[in-house]
Parts: C-alpha cells; sequence; structure tokens
C-alpha cells in the first residue's frame, strides 16, 4: 500500500484504517492530530504518534491509488493549502472530512466528479469564495457542513435539490441576502444551521415545509418581521434559536404546539406583547428552557433580553 507508518507494516492492523473483508483494500481512513496508534495484538506498546505518519502539511498524492476509499477523514492535522486535488481522484469516496485544519482556497468545482459523497465535513478552515453550483449536482449528499469558514455571497437556490440533505451547517461565515426559498424544498432537513452570517429579509412561511427538523439555528443575522405561525406544524423540532436578528412582533401562539421543544431563544430582537400561554404550558416538559426579548412580557421565561 502507499499509505506509511514507521515501524509498521500491516495496514489493515493499524487503528485508524479500515480494510474490507478481505483485507485486501483500504476503505476507510480516520486520523487526526495526537490520536495514538496501536497494535491490540501487542499489549507492550503503546504505539506510535500519529506525528510519525509522512503527511507534513498535506495529503500524500499517493492515496489516489485507495480506489475502493469510501470515508477520509483527517481532523486538526494542519493541513494548508488548496483542498488537495488528490480527493478528487477517489470515485467511491461516501464521506469526506478535513475539519479543523487551515485549508484555503474555495471549493473547486471538480467536487462534482465524486457522485457517491454523502457527507462533507470542512468546518474550522478558512475556505473562501461563493459556494459552487458543482456542489449541489451532488444528489445523494446527507450533510453539508461548512461552518467556520470565510464563505461568502448568497446561499445559492440549487441547495434545495438536496432531497436527501439532513443535516446544513453555514454557520459563522459572511454569507448575504435572504434565505433562497428553495432551500424550504429541502424537506429531508434535521438540522439547519445559518447562525452569525449577514442574512437579512423574513424568515418565510415556506419554513413549515421542513417538517422533519429537529434544530434551527437563525441566530446572530439581520432577519426581520415577524416568526410565522407555521412554525407550529414542525412537530419534530427541539431547538429553535433565533437570538441577535431585528424580529418583530410577538411569539405566535403555535408555538406551544410544538412539544418536543426544549430550547427557544428569541433574546436581543425587537419583539413584544405577551408570551402565549400555550408556550409557558409548554413548561410541563421539565428540560423546556425559554430566553425572551426584553419587549415581551413573560412570567415563564428563564431569562429576558
Amino acid at each position: 500500500h502507499a499509505y506509511h507508518l514507521n515501524g509498521m507494516l500491516d495496514e489493515c492492523e493499524w487503528t485508524f484504517v479500515g480494510c474490507n473483508n478481505n483485507k485486501t483494500d483500504i476503505v476507510s481512513i480516520n486520523v487526526y492530530r495526537d490520536y495514538k496508534v496501536r497494535n491490540e495484538d501487542d499489549d507492550s506498546k503503546d504505539g506510535g504518534s500519529i506525528d510519525n505518519i509522512r503527511l507534513g502539511d498535506a495529503l500524500p498524492l499517493e492515496l489516489e491509488v485507495l480506489t475502493s476509499l469510501d470515508t477520509l477523514k483527517v481532523e486538526r492535522f494542519h493541513l494548508v493549502g488548496r483542498i488537495p486535488h488528490v480527493v478528487y481522484k477517489l470515485p467511491f469516496l461516501r464521506t469526506l472530512d478535513l475539519s479543523h485544519n487551515r485549508l484555503s482556497g474555495t471549493i473547486e468545482s471538480e467536487i462534482s466528479t465524486l457522485t457517491n459523497l454523502r457527507n462533507i465535513f470542512l468546518d474550522d478552515n478558512d475556505l473562501y469564495g461563493a459556494l459552487p453550483e458543482e456542489l449541489f449536482e451532488l444528489h445523494h449528499l446527507e450533510t453539508l457542513s461548512l461552518a467556520r469558514n470565510v464563505f461568502r455571497g448568497s446561499i445559492p437556490p440549487r441547495v434545495g435539490e438536496l432531497s436527501d440533505l439532513r443535516v446544513l451547517s453555514l454557520a459563522d461565515n459572511y454569507f448575504m441576502g435572504s434565505i433562497p426559498l428553495q432551500l424550504y424544498n429541502a424537506t429531508s432537513l434535521r438540522l439547519l444551521r445559518l447562525s452569525s452570517n449577514e442574512l437579512t429579509g423574513k424568515v418565510s412561511p415556506m419554513m413549515g415545509n421542513l417538517i422533519m427538523l429537529e434544530s434551527l439555528w437563525l441566530d446572530g443575522n439581520q432577519l426581520t418581521s415577524s416568526i410565522p405561525s407555521e412554525v407550529g406544524v414542525l412537530k419534530h423540532l427541539k431547538s429553535l434559536y433565533l437570538m441577535k436578528n431585528s424580529l418583530s412582533s410577538s411569539v405566535p401562539t403555535e408555538v406551544g404546539r410544538l412539544t418536543n421543544l426544549v430550547r427557544f431563544d428569541f433574546q436581543f430582537n425587537q419583539m413584544s406583547g405577551p408570551i402565549p400561554a400555550d408556550v409557558c404550558d409548554l413548561h410541563v416538559n421539565t428540560t423546556f428552557m425559554l430566553y425572551c426579548d426584553r419587549g415581551t412580557e413573560c412570567n415563564c421565561c428563564e431569562a429576558c433580553r
């Protein structure tokens, strides 16, 4: 095989490598800095530090010979430069995780060659630019996690074409403009996190299309108008974060229908009026926590700011 560790010979015995049943092909690599390698049959040693891998600050080009690889996770390894082109030569890749590195540059159009991709994790890097249209040609995507980078521009409407998408995290970037209405066509979403961007406009009533949603984070933007009453149909919703926007009006009574809700935070907005009794009644769920805007009238809130 092309992937080398000092002093170890059988790659399929490495802790961070997974092979097929016949042990003829490496199908997964899961490695991160300071992870310890251990041979389970050798109790006399703790194994070598992951620093023994000959990676440096880039992925080795020899990775392209691992044509059966379906999982590539290289976290916290201080990788620098662009997303390595060798990644685009792994045709069966299903999970790509290069989070917590120092990658920069854009996501290139070659990403569309990875037609089997299900999960992309590129959080905590220095990637920038607009999201390429080719990214949304990966119709099997279930997770797209790009938080804490320097992406700019608008959220592409084509995100709504990803019918299998369960997790969309674009938090802590510089996306601007309104949330595209097409996004609400991604009805498999469980988690939608758009926090800490520069998003403007209204929260659309079409939010009610996301009937599988469990966690919604829209905090730290410049959203205006009111909370749509359609949020009340999101019966699986557990977390609703709307703080630090410019939302106005009152809390819709329909929020009281969200019997699975455990956290509702809309502090630091411009809202007013009393909190509906049905919302306060959610405290029957002893884990429910409510944080309200200081302009509202609330007798059941943990805090109002």
